[in-house]
């Protein structure tokens, strides 16, 4: 499915099962790519420092942005009380960039 706004076009489609998108600027270069997916398409490596730096905490969802500057990954961390917003590089550094109540979380989810 193509969009398209005064600033830029935008492609969303599936490819091998995984949510993508496309942004584009109007001259027609690639201005960023998302992939949105589970654990399971993770690089291991980010995975493990990851899974190490957060025990306890499951991976819930995935958001791989690609720029000129690199890939970022921002994940969902779902804990037995809190949820974590955590934003990781393709070395595995990540930091908190947001925490949530579970409460929270219900709450977003219904909206």
């Amino acid at each position: 499915i193509w969009y398209s706004s005064e600033t830029h076009y935008q492609v969303v489609f599936r490819n091998d099962d995984l949510q993508c998108r496309i942004t584009y600027r109007l001259d027609g270069t690639v201005e960023k790519t998302e992939r949105y997916f589970t654990e399971k398409d993770l690089p291991p490596y980010v995975l493990v420092k990851v899974k190490n730096r957060f025990d306890g905490y499951r991976v819930h969802g995935v958001t791989e942005i690609t720029t000129e500057a690199g890939v970022v990954y921002h994940l969902m961390l779902e804990g037995d009380k809190k949820w974590l917003q955590v934003q990781a590089d393709e070395t595995g550094h990540s930091s908190i960039t947001r925490r949530f109540n579970r409460q929270e979380i219900a709450l977003i989810a219904r909206e």
